[in-house]
């Protein structure tokens, strides 16, 4: 019988303790993840400083993950490219070598005429992205309004958007009237609140302003709508590394002189640590030398 009680007693205690450990809560630790974007914008069709960004992006693959992005203004300003056979050829080629994930479409993407822009889209290996344009009956094929890329664990979305101050009484980007007579386009400031619950909708890491807009305007971008982690833009030509509203807004420049260096980490879908560098391309020395 005194066997038979020791029995049951440590039988209780054993459930016990058992149902003690199952109700303990379970403290979750934050999934650190590291992302490195390179970018630039408004190269109009300089090639030289390509092989050069080649070697550093291939270099920083080899410790985390990269995304490479394009602002826009890929064409019009170098002969090579702008007279090149199959016009604009060239620096889509060089920039698939170099692994271009994605671009905003800028206003000179539209100076060769429809034929050429959907021949160069198609060439492209990277997306393309802009909200604010509609290929009308162009018979070019629209665009993502947005593009979210999966990079390991990691989600990362752009919005695209490109200016539209071409003209006094209309809506265009700021290129001949006549190449953009099909399309229709759209204010920014119009459009981009449709765009508020993207982020949650597509469940990614961070949500980023790919623009073709202009500094002012990325400015008021972060202003009005404050739904992003990054605006990257373009066509301003500016060299800018700036917070407006809590959200850093970057741009190099131009003409293919920089890179743009973001590097995040981002914990539970904020990015908890940023670091921004301007590379100096025409410094730089290291290349690709296949490229």
């Amino acid at each position: 019988m005194k066997n038979l009680k020791l029995l049951l007693l440590l039988l209780f205690v054993g459930f016990g303790c058992s149902e003690e450990i199952a109700d303990t809560p379970q403290i979750n630790s934050p999934i650190t993840k590291e992302l490195t974007i390179f970018f630039i914008n408004d190269q109009h069709g300089e090639l030289d400083n390509f092989a050069k960004i080649k070697e550093i992006v291939d270099k920083e693959r080899q410790t985390t993950n990269v995304l490479v992005a394009c602002s826009g203004d890929i064409f019009s300003g170098n002969p090579v490219v702008d007279y090149y056979p199959e016009k604009g050829f060239p620096i889509i080629d060089v920039m698939n070598e170099v692994g271009f994930d994605i671009s905003v479409i800028g206003n000179h993407e539209f100076d060769y005429g429809q034929e050429i822009l959907k021949k160069r889209m198609a060439q492209a290996d990277f997306e393309w992205v802009c909200a604010n344009v509609d290929m009308g009956t162009t018979g070019i094929p629209e665009p993502a309004e947005y593009k979210t890329i999966q990079i390991d664990d990691l989600k990362v979305t752009f919005l695209g958007l490109v200016e539209t101050n071409g003209k006094q009484d209309g809506i265009i980007p700021s290129t001949h009237p006549g190449k953009v007579k099909d399309f229709v386009f759209k204010r920014f400031e119009n459009i981009t609140g449709s765009y508020a619950n993207i982020k949650k909708q597509e469940d990614s890491d961070i949500f980023v302003a790919l623009t073709h807009l202009g500094t002012g305007s990325d400015f008021r971008l972060a202003q009005d709508f404050p739904y992003f982690d990054v605006i990257i833009g373009g066509h301003s030509h500016a060299q800018i590394n700036e917070k407006v509203n809590n959200i850093p807004v970057y741009q190099t420049r131009g003409k293919l002189r920089s890179l743009g260096k973001i590097k995040m980490t981002i914990e539970n879908k904020e990015i908890t640590k940023l670091d921004y560098t301007l590379i100096d391309l025409n410094a730089y020395l290291a290349f690709d030398a296949d490229l």
